[in-house]
C-alpha cells in the first residue's frame, strides 16, 4: 500500500484505484451505514461504519497519561473522526495503522463540527460477514436477450445492496458464474423471488 498512499498524497485523491475497493460489496453491504449519512444520525446514535484508516495519531490521556487514539477513517463517501479511548485503543491497537480497513462500532457524536464517533469496537473488515448475495440461476439455453433485458428491468425494480449473481447452467453441465455490476445490488425480497421464478420457467 505504499505506493497508494504517496499517490494519494500527490494528486488529493486515488490513482490506481481505491485501495477500499476490493472491499466495496462488503462496506456497501447493508451493514455499515456510509460515512456521509452520519450526519442525519442523532447525537449520540450508535453506529456502525467501515473504511480505510488515512490517518491516525497516538495521545495520552491528560489525567493519568493512558494511551489512546484518533484516527480518520474515510469509505466511498466521506471520512470522520473516530475517538478509540485507552479500554478500546488497548484491545484494537493491533489493528490501527494507516491504509489498514477497518470495522468500527461507536456512539455519534453530534455536538460540534466535526464529525465525530467514540469507537466501543474496532475490528479488522476481515473478520465481519459479507452479505449473502441473491444467485439467479439460467438455464443458458433457454436464454435469449429479451429474457436477460426482462431479469435486468425486473431486480432494478428492488434496488438494494446485496451484490446480485447470475450462475448460468449449461446443457453439458457446466457452470458460469458472473457478478453483476454493483449498480444491480438488490433487496433479496419473496415478491422479486416469485417474479424471477416466474421468468425463468
Amino acid at each position: 500500500g505504499e505506493k497508494l498512499g504517496y499517490e494519494k498524497e500527490l494528486l488529493g485523491f486515488y490513482v490506481t484505484g481505491h485501495p477500499l475497493n476490493a472491499y466495496r460489496d462488503l462496506i456497501e453491504g447493508g451493514k455499515f451505514m456510509r460515512i456521509s449519512e452520519l450526519q442525519l444520525q442523532e447525537d449520540r446514535a450508535t453506529v456502525q461504519v467501515a473504511g480505510s484508516i488515512s490517518n491516525f495519531e497516538k495521545k495520552h490521556t491528560r489525567k493519568d497519561g493512558k494511551p489512546f487514539a484518533v484516527l480518520t477513517v474515510e469509505d466511498f463517501s466521506g471520512s470522520v473522526e473516530i475517538v478509540a479511548w485507552s479500554d478500546v485503543y488497548a484491545k484494537a491497537a493491533k489493528h490501527i495503522d494507516k491504509g489498514k480497513i477497518v470495522a468500527i462500532v461507536g456512539r455519534f457524536d453530534k455536538r460540534d463540527e466535526t464529525l465525530r464517533i467514540v469507537a466501543s469496537e474496532i475490528n479488522p473488515i476481515g473478520e465481519v460477514k459479507a452479505p449473502r448475495g441473491l444467485t439467479i440461476d439460467i438455464e443458458l439455453e433457454k436464454t435469449d436477450e429479451k429474457r436477460l433485458v426482462a431479469v435486468r428491468e425486473l431486480v432494478t425494480q428492488f434496488p438494494g445492496r446485496q451484490p446480485l449473481y447470475l450462475l448460468f447452467h449449461t446443457a453439458d453441465g457446466r457452470e458460469i458464474r458472473l457478478k453483476a455490476d454493483p449498480g444491480y445490488s438488490v433487496r433479496d425480497d419473496e415478491t422479486l423471488r416469485a417474479k424471477l421464478a416466474k421468468l425463468l420457467t
